[in-house]
Order: C-alpha cells, then sequence, then structure tokens
C-alpha cells in the first residue's frame, strides 16, 4: 500500500480549508438571516399592535403614534448592510512588525541599568 506524498497530504489539507470556510461562511449567513427575520417580526409586531388599536377606535395619541412608529423604525434601522460591515484598512501596526516585532532606531538602555542610575540620583 503506497503512503500519500506530500502533493497528498497537501490536498487534504486544502480540502479541509475549503470545506471549513464553507461552514463558517454559512453559518454566518444563516445567523445574519435569523437576525434580520427577527428584526421584521418586531417590526410587523409593532405596527400591528398599532393598526389593532386604531380600528378598535382607541382614543391612541399622536405621540404615542409617532414613538410606535420610531420603535418600528428603529427596529428596521438596526439592521447592519454589508456595505458598512466591511473594514477600511487604517494605518496601524504593519504585520511585518507583528511577525518580527518592531524595530527601534534609537538605543535604550536596560531596564536594570536606569534603575541603578535612579538609585545614584
Amino acid at each position: 500500500m503506497k503512503t500519500p506524498g506530500i502533493w497528498g497530504n497537501l490536498a487534504q489539507i486544502l480540502l479541509a480549508t475549503a470545506f471549513t470556510s464553507m461552514s463558517l461562511h454559512l453559518l454566518n449567513t444563516r445567523r445574519e438571516a435569523a437576525i434580520q427575520r427577527d428584526r421584521y417580526m418586531a417590526r410587523i409586531t409593532i405596527l400591528e399592535s398599532l393598526v389593532e388599536d386604531l380600528r378598535q377606535k382607541e382614543d391612541v395619541e399622536n405621540s404615542e403614534i409617532e414613538r410606535l412608529l420610531i420603535l418600528s423604525r428603529k427596529a428596521h434601522d438596526t439592521s447592519i448592510s454589508r456595505e458598512s460591515r466591511t473594514t477600511t484598512r487604517e494605518p496601524g501596526v504593519p504585520w511585518k512588525d507583528v511577525v518580527f516585532g518592531r524595530r527601534s532606531h534609537t538605543f535604550t538602555k536596560p531596564v536594570f541599568l536606569l534603575q541603578a542610575e535612579a538609585k545614584d540620583d
């Protein structure tokens, strides 16, 4: 029986990585859909209660109607669009510094020498 060489192992690693990536993407998509569905259901519930109050000819104040409409808009507007979730790259720590550490161009004394000098003063 022939054992798989490096190419066989590499193929398995690539397939496992692709499968994991697709699974996580599907999980995130399902989670986003559930959140969006809950937001729409909250909005529908708020508006249905307002419609029911108006149909029963209850004395509903304009301030109460405005409050419920604002509440339903907030339930709808809190959804995050894909465009707003995309991160923009801001200047920060480059990957080279993360991997290899930050190189300082100035010489700094070790801490024990700084402490010794402070005791002498």
